[in-house]
């Protein structure tokens, strides 16, 4: 598409004729068009990204994770990354990885007759009462009690 600039052939202030206002109108749809079409061609590549720092997440859980390691591992700057992780998932990066680990812990709770600061140590915490803690707030209830409710 190529935009036209309307000529205005009269003097200042004076009103302008029909063609001027087509030509505007045209040009402001055209633009919007534009602009349309370049968001849409970078939403795609963002949850790309996005599914990738998931995917790197779920699979290194246990590990210290952060916003350097996973940035650098993926190579995306750390602002970016936060940005479009909670623009896409609606979640912090942090959050996420909270929420990926309490998930683990519960189905290990569950399944497994490994004791709790084993479970928090597989689950990436490296300190059994912030595990609890956590697990509390997220839960409403301890790990231990969440093990003998399930």
């Amino acid at each position: 598409w190529e935009i036209q600039v309307p000529r205005q052939s009269e003097a200042p202030g004076k009103s302008r004729g029909p063609f001027f206002w087509t030509l505007f109108f045209i040009n402001l749809f055209l633009i919007l068009d534009l602009s349309l079409r370049s968001k849409e061609n970078t939403v795609e590549p963002i949850k790309n990204k996005v599914s990738e720092i998931m995917e790197y997440i779920n699979e290194n859980i246990e590990k210290n994770l952060t916003l350097d390691i996973i940035s650098h591992k993926l190579h995306v700057n750390k602002y970016y990354l936060c940005h479009s992780f909670k623009k896409a998932s609606g979640m912090t990066v942090f959050e996420y990885i909270t929420f990926v680990r309490i998930s683990k812990a519960k189905q290990l709770l569950l399944k497994t007759t490994k004791s709790i600061s084993e479970i928090s140590l597989e689950v990436g915490f490296d300190n059994f009462a912030y595990f609890s803690k956590t697990f509390k707030k997220y839960e409403g209830m301890t790990p231990i009690q969440y093990r003998k409710k399930g």
